[in-house]
């Protein structure tokens, strides 16, 4: 072997080494040139790189040298090797977290009787490991004469779920069942993702603007500004995170806000955010507060429903629906009842030819279609049956809806509109407007398996999904629908 074929040979397995990456050494020769013809203005030192450059050993030797050289700084510059956190890591950590903790204040933009409305605590405590979590709510009720804020307290833990009312000093049990419990520690922890996390993923609109120390940490401070694109307000808001970049811990959240030309306003401020915390004892207890009153007890709690998003009934009619989920792909799967209060006929019948991808029942008061509710395109929804249920007496209808078109993200809407007709002999018109929410996003086929037919299952007499409802067949079916629109 020649000297030149034995340096090829090093050189190859030095480069080998550092990267498996031919692109990198690439992209630092290729950056290397460019700083060349801007930076190095001397006649013979542009040639000594030109001769470099044109040889591929030297090319290769020195670009070796060049990522050493920048490995070697950055172990002396940093001994421990910690890695460096931006703002995207943030949903990723907090998603691996097995308990979760926030804490801070909740600010109103009112006034009562010339006096401003204090702010209110917020505080959320969530065991994602054995799905229990404790939270608490504001009620606002506010008029000419006076604005009201009451604070309620939610305990979720085994079969049971304790409401506190503290401004009444009252509290109540209600029954659970494990999917329901999963599904109200889910919808607590989504919900501060979606107030915490939502704007993350849009990065044009995100930037560091700063740095702060807290209690002795580093803090880079990034901002974002976004308009209210579901709302016909001229509201803006504006985020504020502090990220530590060595631990990738969060010191502070801020929300603000202002319509058209009024001054910033303050909306929310968490002060304690943490991930991985220890729970202390007793977070989750169901114990009543001395001086409150139990409407009831654990003993003679009732069940609590699987009814997530609404009733509405006006002249014998009514729509019950029950749960929205919303898949990957745009389609959202709905579980509603459209009934005739007055009647004494069975749905039955109405429910025994339909098919699975087919169309949907006649019911009393049927949803033909979606619409996102608060965005500003024009696409709808198109419904496909699914499956049914009965719970009791009551037959559950499980629709699939399919975008016609381009589909909002969920942080672009509010949730969805229900299009419905009636079919009844009743003079009824328009029906009343009627929304339900985005719902848990569905993703895989344990999603899928867990959530929705955990659904399908919950609101079954025999506590099973109807087999021919599966991940596969359903992604199958929304291209079979889609197919005529992309013409």
């Amino acid at each position: 072997m020649t000297s030149e074929e034995t340096i090829k040979e090093k050189l190859g397995e030095l480069a080998q080494a550092i990267s498996p990456d031919e692109a990198l050494i690439e992209n630092v020769m290729s950056r290397l040139d460019t700083k060349t013809t801007a930076e190095f203005s001397a006649v013979t030192t542009q040639n000594i790189w030109r001769t470099i450059m044109k040889s591929p050993i030297t090319k290769l030797a020195t670009a070796a040298a060049i990522i050493i050289a920048a490995v070697s700084l950055i172990t002396i510059l940093d001994k421990s090797a910690t890695p460096a956190y931006g703002i995207t890591d943030v949903p990723g950590l907090f998603k691996k977290a097995k308990a979760i903790h926030i804490q801070g204040w909740i600010h109103f933009n009112l006034t009562d009787k010339g006096k401003k409305v204090p702010k209110a605590p917020v505080e959320r405590w969530i065991d994602l490991e054995n799905g229990r979590a404790r939270f608490t709510g504001t009620l606002v009720n506010a008029s000419p004469e006076q604005v009201k804020v009451t604070i309620k307290e939610t305990v979720l833990s085994g079969q049971y779920k304790m409401v506190l009312y503290h401004g009444r000093k009252q509290a109540v049990f209600y029954r659970m069942s494990d999917y329901q419990r999963m599904l109200k520690t889910h919808d607590c922890l989504q919900d501060m993702f979606g107030r915490l996390f939502d704007k993350i993923e849009d990065l044009n609109n995100i930037v560091k603007t700063g740095q702060e120390e807290i209690d002795g940490v580093a803090y880079d401070i990034w901002t974002c500004e976004f308009k209210e694109t579901a709302s016909d307000l001229e509201r803006i808001n504006r985020y504020k995170y502090w990220l530590s970049p060595t631990t990738g811990e969060s010191g502070r959240f801020q929300s603000w806000y202002k319509n058209g030309e009024e001054p910033w306003r303050l909306g929310h401020d968490y002060y304690e955010i943490e991930r991985d915390v220890d729970i202390p004892e007793g977070i989750f207890a169901m114990e009543i507060p001395e001086g409150y009153e139990a409407i009831n007890s654990k003993d003679t709690a009732g069940p609590l429903e699987l009814d997530e998003q609404g009733y509405l009934g006006t002249r014998g009619l009514a729509l019950d629906a029950r749960i929205s989920f919303t898949l990957s792909d745009g389609s959202v799967i709905l579980g509603w009842r459209g009934v005739d209060t007055e009647s004494t006929v069975s749905q039955r019948e109405l429910f025994e030819q339909l098919k699975f991808g087919g169309a949907l029942p006649r019911l009393p008061v049927e949803v033909y279609a979606l619409k996102p509710l608060g965005w500003t395109g024009n696409t709808t929804y198109a419904a496909r049956h699914l499956a049914y249920t009965q719970k009791g007496d009551e037959l559950i209808e499980w629709s699939l809806y399919v975008p016609d078109g381009l589909w909002p993200k969920r942080s672009e809407m509010f949730g969805y509109e229900l299009l419905c007709k009636v079919n009844s002999e009743r003079q009824m018109g328009q029906w009343p407007g009627m929304s339900v929410d985005y719902g848990i996003k569905i993703e895989t086929e344990e999603d899928f398996d867990k959530w929705i037919r955990g659904a399908m299952a919950e609101l079954s007499n025999d506590g099973k999904a109807p087999e021919g409802v599966t991940y596969e067949r359903v992604l199958q079916l929304t291209e079979q629908v889609r197919e005529p629109f992309a013409k």
